[in-house]
């Protein structure tokens, strides 16, 4: 009866110590469970910026600006002639300027161009200014068109000097030497194509402009127009 009894109570202790619950745990013992939370991977993705470069070349729009200017060493062919038809048509019998159109042609040819509109000065422009004017009144303004500029268009010794150093350039060489010479020829009358003779320069500019017309011509007029002419005298 004792040793039923205590085979009993050894029962009762083997079901209460196999009835106990497992201890969960998450590292140890029973089942364990070990979640793992995925990592996540960032795709870092490098994205090099796209850099439009555009050189954009300046375009200069270089304009060049020709430079009005006013020539000082002759007249164009095309402008003498006009002038030369205008004051041998303007400028008749006792006002004309000049023994024929190759005369005034030549002497044109020498003058400085000078600036549309001059209406004083020894140019080319000038004398043009006084031819118009001379349809009007040929008395007054004939004289200042022609080869002498008749104190008008420079002095009679600037017109005459324009023309001799291109003209007669052996007997007179230099400007300078020329308007030396001019300022000792009594200059007392208006030029016109009738001062043939007389110790003057009216003399000496009408066989100037004789010896514009062509080289046989220079040859036989050019000595006429020096100190000591023999026909000027």
């Amino acid at each position: 009866m004792r040793k039923a009894g205590t085979a009993l109570v050894a029962a009762l202790a083997l079901v209460a110590c196999t009835s106990e619950p497992a201890d969960e745990s998450t590292g140890t013992g029973g089942d364990s469970t070990s979640t793992t939370a995925g990592s996540t991977s960032s795709a870092a993705t490098s994205v090099e910026p796209t850099t439009a470069s555009t050189t954009v070349e300046p375009t200069t729009a270089s304009t060049t600006v020709e430079p009005t200017t006013t020539s000082t060493t002759g007249v164009d062919e095309a402008l003498c002639a006009d002038y030369c038809a205008e004051v041998m048509t303007n400028c008749l019998g006792p006002q004309a300027q000049y023994p024929n159109a190759d005369s005034c042609n030549r002497a044109c040819a020498s003058f400085p161009a000078g600036a549309r509109g001059d209406v004083s000065g020894n140019s080319y422009a000038c004398r043009r200014y006084h031819t118009d004017a001379a349809a009007m009144d040929a008395p007054t303004h004939c004289v200042h068109a022609g080869p002498s500029g008749g104190g008008a268009c420079g002095d009679n010794c600037d017109g005459f000097c324009a023309i001799a150093v291109s003209i007669c350039p052996g007997e007179h060489p230099s400007v300078d030497a020329c308007l030396a010479a001019c300022a000792g020829f009594p200059d007392d009358e208006e030029f016109d194509v009738g001062d043939v003779a007389g110790d003057t320069l009216a003399c000496r500019l009408y066989h100037l402009t004789v010896a514009a017309t062509g080289e046989a011509d220079a040859a036989t007029h050019c000595p006429h127009t020096v100190q000591d002419s023999q026909t000027c005298m």
